[in-house]
């Protein structure tokens, strides 16, 4: 057997175990693709194309028969009798009228869910009757196979013998000539091969028997496959045979450690803790494999699932909700995004009991409408997901009711500007919510704003007070409250920069700024969006020394700094919040 035949011959058998069709463009020798019902030629690869003479239109507007002789033609079978019945040797006519021996094999298929088989003809060469003088031509043509070939009698006398594996000979070739078979082989293959050789004769062709034999000093048996085809004779005690027989020792191995293999990946797959299923979606589900954990996170029977087009309706009770699933699927599949190939937290219901939740995973095959499906039950982890959320959001209220009372105590220290920390988080949380930016992000500006000035602890509270205009000392003590509010803050474990911000909140992106004269990007942008919400809350508000200069005054303030002092997209922001969006501030 050539590497070429070979490589054909494991496409064909893995086709047939799996009942996947092969893209037949990648297999390297002649193959069609037959309809078992209609006997017509569904596709064909690019070697047949050469071997026959058709184009693929051509091959697509003529029958099976129309590549076999007169004779052959006759009675081909239908159904899935034509696996076994078109298998062996027999003679097709090319486009250019020549007739050529060929060996047939075929395998399982499905075609665009058509029953179908894959048809991969070998050449044996150009027919000819043959002859008891063999000619040049035929001579060639034995040559050029990789079998033996022989012909005998009904008795099974050796008449001729040619070998193309004289390493598989138990007989030297020159022996051969005058010899019965049970001079040669065990007794249990010639009874066999007599058999063979009677149905030819009645038949005309026999094809598709093995036998094994063990080779003298060997221990594993070779394994070989026959077929007998009848020469032309009037009377049967004249009838001579033609027994083409190949070595597929090599096959057989490769079909074993296939099987092995497959054992071993249906053990793998039947025993893995997430459900997994081999299926079409068309939009039918149909399910080539399952294992027991697919239909029991489904929360269904296993034979419910193997039922022509039972999934939806097994799985999803509720009719509104299957629909919904149903279509939502089917989009994601016919979309082709790998991305939406997966659905989380599905509810899986059953009346009466608790509600289970799944998350199913889809891999597109190289098959058409072929998945991989997996299933695995999420319900544990959501509940727990949900808990920890639960808890953390506790947490959080927590956390914020402590930070109230630190606001609380600020205000009980200056009771003046009493509010001035919740109207500035206010105003900073609608601005970054308004700026887009994530929740979390904006949970931590909420939380700067309410502690920015929470270093005003170290302020008397004479000064915070004070009516009049401060002394330039005065002022310095002023400004020393965002380093005492960050050591104050830094030791707490925020999950945002809380400290940064209150020491930071007075910085301006000129450098002009306290306490430490950053300029642009060095002020972090919590501490940029509350640093305009500080100024439009003081400009807009009462202060001991002055009156209340209001809205309009405040932002016309922030937008003459407007990238200067201060960041040009919170400013931009700040004026379409309060003039577009109407926002408004509360009463002190």
């Amino acid at each position: 057997m050539t590497q070429k035949s070979e490589e054909a011959h494991l496409a064909t058998n893995a086709s047939a175990d799996s009942n996947f069709v092969l893209p037949i463009g990648l297999i390297p020798v002649p193959a069609l693709v037959i309809d078992l019902q209609s006997l017509a030629i569904l596709d064909a690869n690019a070697e047949a194309i050469a071997f026959y003479g058709y184009s693929g239109d051509e091959f697509s507007r003529i029958p099976l028969a129309q590549i076999y002789t007169e004779q052959d033609s006759a009675g081909l079978p239908r159904g899935q009798d034509a696996i076994a019945g078109l298998t062996g040797v027999t003679r097709h006519r090319l486009k250019d009228n020549r007739v050529m021996t060929v060996r047939v094999t075929c395998a399982p298929a499905v075609y665009r869910s058509t029953p179908a088989c894959v048809l991969f003809p070998t050449n044996l060469g150009e027919f000819s009757p043959v002859k008891p003088a063999k000619s040049s031509r035929e001579t060639a043509i034995l040559n050029a196979l990789p079998d033996l070939v022989f012909e005998v009698d009904l008795a099974g006398r050796i008449y001729s013998f040619h070998s193309g594996q004289s390493e598989t000979l138990l007989v030297p070739e020159s022996e051969m000539i005058g010899k019965l078979l049970s001079e040669i082989v065990p007794q249990s293959v010639v009874e066999a091969a007599l058999a063979v050789i009677k149905e030819a004769f009645d038949k005309g062709i026999s094809f598709g028997h093995q036998y094994e034999l063990t080779f003298p000093g060997r221990t594993q048996p070779n394994y070989f496959e026959y077929s007998v085809a009848r020469m032309d004779a009037e009377e049967m005690q004249d009838a001579r045979f033609i027994v083409v027989s190949r070595d597929i020792t090599a096959r057989k191995k490769a079909e074993e450690e296939l099987r092995q293999s497959q054992e071993i990946t249906r053990a793998t797959l039947d025993n893995l803790p997430i459900g997994i299923a081999i299926n079409a979606v068309k939009p039918t589900v149909d399910f080539h494999y399952l294992n027991d954990n697919f239909a029991r996170y489904y929360r269904t029977d296993k034979a419910k699932l193997l039922e022509p087009d039972s999934f939806w309706q097994s799985v999803y009770e509720d009719r509104e909700f299957r629909r919904e699933m149903r279509e939502r699927v089917l989009a994601d599949i016919a979309n082709g995004d790998p991305n939406r190939m997966i659905w989380t937290e599905i509810p899986i219901a059953r009346a009466g009991q608790e509600t289970r939740y799944i998350t199913a995973h889809n891999i597109n095959l190289p098959v058409q409408d072929m998945v991989v499906s997996m299933v695995w039950d999420v319900t544990d982890a959501k509940n727990a997901r949900e808990q920890l959320e639960a808890n953390l959001r506790e947490l959080e209220k927590a956390m914020l009711g402590t930070v109230e009372v630190a606001t609380t105590i600020s205000a009980m220290r200056d009771p003046y500007t009493a509010g001035h920390e919740r109207r500035v988080a206010m105003i900073a949380e609608a601005l970054a919510v308004h700026m887009g930016l994530e929740t979390k992000c904006v949970q931590g500006i909420r939380v700067g704003a309410h502690l920015h000035d929470v270093g005003k602890v170290v302020v008397p509270a004479e000064i915070l007070s004070k009516p009049g205009r401060l002394t330039p000392a005065e002022m310095q003590i002023i400004r020393s409250h965002a380093e005492a509010g960050y050591d104050v803050l830094k030791g707490v474990n925020f999950p945002w920069p809380v400290a940064e911000i209150a020491r930071s909140h007075h910085e301006r992106l000129d450098g002009s700024g306290y306490p430490r004269g950053l300029r642009g990007e060095e002020i972090i942008l919590e501490a940029r969006i509350i640093a305009v919400a500080d100024v439009i809350e003081a400009m807009a508000s009462h202060r001991p020394y002055r009156a209340g200069l209001g809205i309009a005054r405040a932002l016309d303030e922030v937008q003459q700094g407007s990238g200067k002092s201060y960041d040009a997209d919170v400013v931009k922001a700040c004026m379409s919040l309060f003039r577009n969006d109407g926002f408004t501030l509360p009463d002190n």
